[in-house]
């Protein structure tokens, strides 16, 4: 995630919804650190923004275990029409992150 994107989910989204807003700031190791740092740093607080992220936008998630549908829906959301990514490049991270299972 883009430091803008994050930024802007705070701001513009988290800002207006502190139930939210509260989870994710209890995924943080330190509440008070560098967000952006932590971004990096801590898997659980990056699946979250990143699981924020798509909860802005108007299309629900793909069903579980449609790696293909996830990877159109990674694109068109999250990567862009602009972005150098393509849904072979969110297939084949998934095959190895996951050995190939679904």
């Amino acid at each position: 995630m883009e430091p803008h994107t994050h930024d802007d989910i705070w701001k513009n989204y988290l800002k207006y919804r502190p139930q939210l807003a509260r989870a994710v700031t209890s995924l943080l190791t330190n509440e008070a650190g560098d967000r952006l740092a932590a971004l990096e740093a801590n898997d659980k607080y990056a699946a979250a923004m990143a699981r924020v992220h798509y909860l802005r936008k108007p299309a629900a998630l793909p069903r579980a275990g449609n790696v293909e549908g996830m990877a159109h829906y990674w694109k068109r959301y999250y990567n862009t029409a602009d972005g150098r990514g393509d849904d072979g490049d969110y297939i084949r991270a998934w095959n190895r992150a996951m050995g190939g299972r679904q």
